[in-house]
């Protein structure tokens, strides 16, 4: 099912940073446009992401979601 997001500037910046500081304390750092894109999916209720990219499972590992689905 797709879901249309809004993007709060406010709530996905605070999940980011989340994530990133996350990823960064467990010497895991990935691409920055990946961290925005999952804390964008997290502040809008997204339970699941389906990707290419395997850095979207470095995050699912060290976050714990969202669950992310590799093609």
């Amino acid at each position: 099912m797709v879901k249309t997001i809004t993007i709060n500037d406010e709530v996905y910046r605070d999940k980011s940073a989340d994530i990133m500081g996350r990823l960064l304390k467990a010497g895991k750092p990935v691409n920055i446009m990946d961290v925005l894109i999952s804390g964008i999916a997290l502040a809008n209720g997204i339970e699941e992401i389906i990707a290419k990219d395997s850095d979207f499972k470095t995050i699912e590992g060290i976050y714990g979601h969202p669950r992310i689905s590799l093609l």
